[in-house]
C-alpha cells in the first residue's frame, strides 16, 4: 500500500532511489536484533546514506505557511514502503526457524494482495 501510494505521488527516479534505501534499515535492524557487526566503515556508510536520504526528503515536504503536509509527500510513502520491506527482510531469519521461508513469503504476499484487492473493491468509486 505504501509503495502504491508513493508511486502515484513521486517521480520514478527519486522513488527508486528512496526505495533502494532498504539495506540501510536492514543493516541497523540486523545489528540491533541479531547482534551483527557493522564496523566503522559500515557505520560511516550508514550515516552518509541517511544524510543523503534526508537531503532527498526535505525538499519534497511542503511547508505552506502554517500548513505542514507530511502525508502528501510521495517520498514519505516510498520511505515507508522501504522500511516495511526492510522489516520483512529481517523477519525472514526468525520465520525460517519455524517454516519454509519461501512458503511463508508466498502466504504473506497472497494475504497482502488479497487485502489490497478487497480494499480496492470496497473503496472503488463509480
Amino acid at each position: 500500500g505504501f509503495l502504491a501510494e508513493g508511486l502515484e505521488k513521486t517521480s520514478a527516479g527519486l522513488g527508486s532511489v528512496i526505495i533502494d534505501s532498504q539495506p540501510l534499515t536492514v543493516a541497523v535492524l540486523a545489528a540491533l536484533l541479531f547482534g551483527e557487526s557493522i564496523g566503522i566503515i559500515g557505520a560511516a556508510g550508514l550515516v552518509l546514506g541517511v544524510v543523503g536520504l534526508v537531503l532527498l526528503e526535505l525538499p519534497a515536504l511542503s511547508f505552506d505557511g502554517s500548513d505542514f503536509s507530511l502525508w502528501g509527500s510521495g517520498e514519505l510513502w516510498m520511505l515507508l514502503a522501504a522500511q516495511s520491506m526492510a522489516v520483512g527482510t529481517v523477519m525472514v531469519r526468525w520465520v525460517s526457524k519455524y517454516s519454509d521461508p519461501i512458503m511463508a513469503t508466498g502466504w504473506v504476499r497472497f494475504k497482502s494482495h488479497f487485502n489490497s484487492i478487497l480494499l480496492t473493491i470496497l473503496c472503488y468509486e463509480t
